[in-house]
């Protein structure tokens, strides 16, 4: 038997509608967003109608911290 580790993504939401909440709270009901999830429940993809500013891209990527800009 190999000794080895093993790191596995434990990042798991319930659902689109939590994350889209979340953000809701932030940038407001009435701003368009689109979330897309890959099937083991993390995020692959958050849409933004809106153009954010550094300190929110920064938000959003600590807070999802699988995403990139």
């Amino acid at each position: 038997m190999t000794e080895h580790t093993e790191f596995n993504n434990k990042i798991i939401y319930l659902s689109t509608k939590d994350v889209i909440k979340v953000l809701q709270n932030k940038f407001g009901v009435k701003t368009p967003i689109t979330v897309s999830m890959k099937r083991d429940g993390v995020i692959k993809k958050i849409e933004l109608g809106i153009k954010l500013s550094t300190i929110d891209k920064k938000w959003i990527t600590d807070k999802y911290s699988e995403l990139s800009t």
